[in-house]
């Protein structure tokens, strides 16, 4: 077969790849050198500048797309197209720019090759305006089923993080991702938790969507532990400083538990983030307000680290943890496994489906701060022989759930059932229009407008307003690699994101420099002709 996957997040990304890159660079491999024919969609930044690569033979080829510059056949086209990219990259929600410019290059991709299923996360929509054009009729003849992997939907995301609805991306954000799932001919989900929750939330209807585990990717070592390691009471989160994560409720039951038990400490690895989803305090300051003096030196925080000196670090610790409010199946505790360690896990997600309780590491009886205190006072009175023996355990078990073959066996069959049954043609749900007030401020209309969004958005238009609350954070920096756009997002931001981000450029100056440059040269690189630029 040949699969088409559509990922912004493919790595090297403009961002550091979280779970949907890991998961795609896992799945794109394991499908290729099974066989398999994959074409995956990243996108095109200074990182990552080549157009085509291919890999594995010729059967894996990667494709990266501007989200900047016009796919167009004729000027009069590529004028037309910059002004919609000018206008998506100034609306309430740039990210469209990446499911935008996919449409047109997958439809174009579909004139000239031979596609078997398409597949795109929920997260960011990257699938929508492919699949409301195919719901009106329009786009080539060829028409693959598209598949719909859950990952994080946009709506659970800031529900878990109380993240500020408010900020002009949500509300968008969320109804693209819940049109492209109504819309999907196939839904696929790696755990049976976000599953079910997506299948209540959106009223998806029973065995709608098919669960298959994330593979362990590239092979993790079960790694060598001294008996002092097991001995120790060292015990490492792994994963962004993030409210979902349940850094606070894990902060809050570490110290308690500190409190009573001097030889315990706490390492943290991860990137930091920002409460309320913008501009505001950082999540790792706060959480450092709420550990006591006293015991701060217990507690430590080393941000992002290498895959290699992360390995380093889980060989020299007892117990890994994974206290999330929500989660779906967890790449940071495949790996821990992988390594080993027995984790400590809430309830909350796909680490359920991994750890059976005192056998390959501990399940607590929730998410809160008294139940992950009570589950880390079991795993710390777990004598260090059977730590080690639950470590082994948890090695065992996460290979045969995860083993990369069975995996990817799972994958094929699934998708050749998808590809047999064809696409699904009849819209399911509705799409939202624009409004555009002034020249350059797009919002969407109200969701019992009419569909319609692609090739032409219906717009309203409206007087200029006061501009609503836009996002402020580096993820909102990066959805573009537009230097236009990163100058406006710069002008607009307020006075503490504006020497936030001074300051890590005079920091990181020589990226600064590399991205500069890249800008230049893309500027000056001539466009490929044809359907392919």
């Amino acid at each position: 077969m040949t699969h088409l996957i559509l990922c912004r997040e493919y790595p090297p990304a403009p961002y550091p790849a979280g779970g949907i890159g890991t998961y795609a660079r896992h799945i794109a491999r394991q499908l290729a050198e099974a066989g398999e024919t994959v074409h995956m969609i990243g996108q095109l930044w200074e990182g990552a500048p080549s157009r085509i690569e291919t890999s594995c033979e010729g059967r894996l080829i990667v494709h990266r797309i501007s989200v900047e510059e016009p796919i167009a056949n004729t000027p009069e086209e590529e004028q037309s197209q910059r002004k919609i990219l000018q206008q998506l990259a100034a609306s309430t929600c740039p990210t469209q720019l990446f499911s935008w410019q996919a449409a047109r290059y997958v439809e174009a991709l579909l004139e000239r090759e031979h596609i078997d299923t398409i597949e795109a996360q929920e997260w960011e929509a990257p699938l929508y305006y492919l699949l409301a054009r195919r719901a009106v009729g329009l786009g080539p003849a060829q028409r693959p089923p598209c598949i719909v992997h859950l990952h994080s939907p946009s709506q659970m995301i800031f529900e878990y993080n109380e993240w500020d609805q408010t900020l002009t991306d949500f509300l968008p954000l969320a109804r693209f991702e819940e049109y492209t799932i109504r819309s999907a001919d196939a839904i696929l989900c790696p755990s049976h938790y976000l599953a079910q929750q997506v299948s209540d939330l959106f009223s998806l209807g029973p065995n709608r969507v098919q669960v298959i585990p994330y593979a362990m990717g590239v092979e993790t070592p079960v790694l060598p532990r001294t008996p002092e390691a097991w001995a120790s009471d060292a015990i490492c989160y792994v994963g962004r400083l993030e409210l979902r994560k349940g850094v606070i409720e894990w902060v809050d039951a570490a110290v308690n538990v500190a409190h009573s038990h001097a030889t315990v400490s706490f390492d943290f690895f991860g990137a930091d983030t920002y409460l309320g989803g913008g501009a505001g305090p950082s999540v790792l300051e706060f959480l450092k307000k709420r550990i006591p003096r006293a015991l701060q030196p217990r507690f430590r925080f080393h941000g992002t680290k290498s895959r290699a000196e992360l390995l380093n670090a889980l060989s020299e610790v007892s117990i890994a943890v994974v206290p999330s409010r929500w989660e779906n199946f967890p790449f940071t505790c495949i790996e821990a496994m992988s390594t080993g360690l027995p984790v400590l896990a809430s309830p909350h997600g796909g680490m359920a489906e991994m750890i059976v309780d005192n056998q390959s590491g501990w399940i607590t009886a929730d998410g809160s701060s008294t139940g992950l205190q009570a589950g880390l006072r079991r795993a710390l009175a777990t004598p260090a022989v059977e730590r080690a023996a639950i470590g082994a355990n948890a090695a065992a078990a996460i290979r045969t759930l995860c083993a990369n073959e069975t995996v990817v066996r799972s994958h094929i069959a699934f998708r050749k059932q998808v590809a047999a049954a064809g696409s699904n043609t009849v819209p399911t749900g509705s799409t939202t229009p624009w409004t555009l007030y002034g020249e350059d401020d797009l919002d969407p209309g109200p969701s019992a407008w009419p569909d319609l969004t692609f090739p032409g958005p219906p717009i309203e238009h409206r007087p200029p307003r006061k501009k609503p609350r836009r996002r402020y954070s580096g993820m909102a920096l990066i959805q573009s690699q537009s230097l236009s756009f990163t100058i406006r997002w710069f002008l607009a931001a307020p006075l503490p994101e504006k020497a936030r981000w001074l300051g890590r450029i005079l920091r990181q100056p020589q990226r600064v420099t590399n991205w500069l440059a890249w800008q230049v040269k893309s500027r000056l690189r001539p466009a490929p002709s044809g359907d392919a630029k």
